[in-house]
């Protein structure tokens, strides 16, 4: 059907309709290499990977994370969002986690956005921070989420970008899924949204 296309012969109308959805998920073993960084960038660097089908993307997606053995957040635990992006996308991502029943942890000024919107979030202290230190709430086991888009590099001081290498290599040394990227964090959402909605499929953890 491809070559037919390429060559532009008439291929028929709905031949090309999915009946099923396949999607990869990469594996890494940061935990196996002292002090990684999981941040992940188009090289391949993953040291795995797990293939599963569903009915729609969405279910697709979720099982890939699941096999992946991705933990997905409890109701009721916490999600910490920290980034320099404040925007609409950001927003939205924000508000489906909270009303999924996660709550929302930020650094001061994403949390200060977020309450500009009407998204209740603890505010807490960063890494070199004294007070209630972000920290100390992955380490204790009260976030179960890390949604964190690394600062450019030149757009930053140094110390703001050893910080956010803290947040995620402890957030791994734990246990805790770490997002870094804005298309993956809304395509997860996106994807328990349609689960809660249709309540399709049920998985272990949510």
């Amino acid at each position: 059907m491809a070559a037919d296309a390429i060559l532009g012969r008439k291929v028929p109308n709905g031949i090309g309709k999915a009946k099923m959805f396949g999607v990869k998920a990469p594996q890494f073993s940061f935990m196996r290499v002292d002090g990684a960084d999981p941040v992940v960038s188009v090289e391949m660097v993953s040291t795995g990977e797990v293939a599963c089908f569903g009915n729609s993307f969405e279910e697709a997606f979720l099982k890939a994370l699941i096999a992946s053995q991705l933990k997905l957040p409890r109701v009721g635990g916490g999600v910490l969002i920290t980034t320099a992006i404040k925007n609409e996308r950001i927003l939205k991502i924000a508000k489906k986690l909270q009303k999924f029943g996660l709550k929302i942890y930020a650094t001061l000024h994403t949390a200060d956005f977020l309450k500009e919107n009407g998204i209740d979030a603890v505010v807490l202290q960063k890494v070199r921070e004294k007070g209630e230190n972000l920290i100390d709430q992955i380490t204790s086991g009260n976030i179960n989420l890390v949604f964190n888009v690394p600062s450019a590099n030149g757009n930053v001081n140094a110390t703001v970008m050893e910080d956010e290498y803290i947040i995620r290599r402890k957030a791994v040394e734990f246990g805790v899924p770490v997002v870094t990227n804005v298309e993956l964090m809304e395509t997860f959402v996106n994807s328990l949204e349609k689960y809660v909605k249709n309540r399709r499929f049920i998985f272990s953890g949510f």
